[in-house]
This record gives structure tokens, C-alpha cells and sequence, in this order.
């Protein structure tokens, strides 16, 4: 990150003592929860998630948004594309990815003590600047039509396939991975569907356990700096009854 963000205070402190846990509410709304643990020496593992998901995505949109973390991964950060990302990381053992999934979007990571700032400043810039890159995802798209070429001549597929389509009582948000699925993907809407659900950082609990002294100025300092410099709104999201149900009863399908 060239820019340092304006860091946020820690509003209000909660310790939840059945789980030797410190909880901080942020200034910008973030909540974040720290669990110090003897577990591993050199070791901080983080997750952050906030309700949503493809429930709040359209229909059609659904095709794009299955691959939306895929593209940002490889579409790199800011101004650096995944290679140089890679390359800029050398020698750090820091770990981020973004996920997102039914009802959540999520991200989760790891650091050693060391790198901890890396991993809180990786964090910062997938909220706040995923990189666009045309390349990575035609050779994303390209891949993956390569795998799905001799998909439909697999028996197994036809059953996995039904199966699927059975557990969700065939409703129309079942995303089933073929090639017909991957030519209604856009990069755009990928793009689109990504910054939607990440797009208010207040949404989101953050999970600190491992080597972290929540009492620790220097720690308190980077969650203030890196999650409280995060711009956010009020706008609160909660998950959305999507309408798919599993089938009931007997269920025949013959494929």
C-alpha cells in the first residue's frame, strides 16, 4: 500500500471471558475479536465474514459471480498483477484469500508475527482495490473450457449433475459447472459482484487467534490503522431467502 489510510480508534472494548477473547468495536463500525493461543510460536491466523453471499446476487448473474474471487486472485492488487504480487511477497510467509459462498462472504489468512502488517495491508486491498487484468481471465476462461472440453462424455458427470440438481429441488440458482455455465461468465460482472459484497467492510467480524496480544500497542496500532482505516457505511446486510429448498420426500430422477 503506497498511502497509509487515516486509522480509526478502538470505540468500545468487550471482554468475553468464557472465551479469553477481547472484542473491539472500531470507530467505522468493523468489529474485531482477538483470541491469543500458545498453540504454535510464530502463528496468527485471521477470518472475517459478513452475511450475504449469492443470496443477494441475481439469477443471472450467478454464473459470473461463482468465479468472482477466482478473478481477483489472479487479477493481482492495485497496480501490481498476480506475478508481481507473488514476487513482492518473496520470502514473507503471509497468506490471504477472499471466498464467497451461499449466505457469506468471507476472507481468511495467515501470518507469522513478523509479517502480520503484510497480511492485515493484503487485507486492506482486497476491500479496496481489486485490479482489473483481461489477461489473467481469458487465460482463467481458456483453462477451464480446456477441463469442461470432454466433460458431458463422463457418465459420473450425468449422475453428479442429477444429484445436484435433485438436492435443490432443480431450482434455477443451482450453479452446475459446464460449459454452458462458463459462457454466460463476465469479467465485468465478476468484478461487480465482488466489490458488492466487500463493498462495506462494517458488515464484517474479524477472528484474530494465535501469537497476538490484544493489549499490545503495536498490534492495536496496525488493526486501527488497517481495518480501522477502512471506509465504510451504514447500510447492513443480512442474507436473503434465495428460495432453494431441499427436495422432499421420494425423489426419482433418471439420467
Amino acid at each position: 500500500v503506497e498511502t497509509a489510510p487515516k486509522a480509526g480508534k478502538i470505540k468500545k472494548t468487550n471482554y468475553i471471558e468464557s472465551l479469553g477473547a477481547t472484542e473491539w468495536t472500531l470507530s467505522n463500525g468493523v468489529r474485531v475479536v482477538v483470541k491469543p493461543t500458545t498453540f504454535k510460536q510464530d502463528e496468527i491466523l485471521f477470518y472475517a465474514f459478513s452475511q450475504g453471499g449469492y443470496s443477494l446476487v441475481a439469477t443471472a448473474d450467478l454464473p459470473s459471480a461463482a468465479l468472482a474471487t477466482d478473478v481477483v486472485e489472479l487479477g493481482g492488487l492495485a497496480d501490481m498483477s498476480a506475478t508481481d504480487l507473488q514476487k513482492a511477497l518473496t520470502g514473507k510467509r503471509v497468506l490471504v484469500s477472499p471466498s464467497i459462498s451461499a449466505y457469506n462472504e468471507s476472507v481468511s489468512g495467515s501470518s507469522t508475527i513478523k509479517d502480520l502488517e503484510t497480511m492485515l495491508q493484503l487485507n486492506y486491498l482486497y476491500f479496496t482495490a481489486p485490479r482489473r487484468d483481461e489477461e489473467s481471465y481469458q487465460t482463467l476462461i481458456s483453462i477451464l473450457n480446456s477441463q469442461l472440453a470432454n466433460r458431458d462424455k463422463n457418465p459420473k458427470v450425468a449422475f453428479s449433475d442429477s444429484v445436484q440438481m435433485m438436492q435443490t429441488d432443480h431450482s434455477d440458482r443451482t450453479i452446475i459447472f459446464n460449459k454452458a455455465m462458463l459462457d454466460k461468465v463476465s469479467l465485468d460482472k465478476a468484478l461487480e459482484v465482488y466489490m458488492a459484497r466487500f463493498a462495506n467492510p462494517a458488515d464484517f467480524t474479524f477472528f484474530f487467534v494465535g501469537n497476538v496480544d490484544p493489549n499490545d500497542e503495536a498490534f492495536q496500532t496496525q488493526v486501527r490503522t488497517w481495518l480501522g482505516g477502512l471506509k465504510t457505511n451504514k447500510k447492513l446486510e443480512k442474507a436473503a431467502d434465495d428460495k432453494v429448498r431441499v427436495a422432499m420426500g421420494i425423489q426419482k430422477n433418471y439420467f
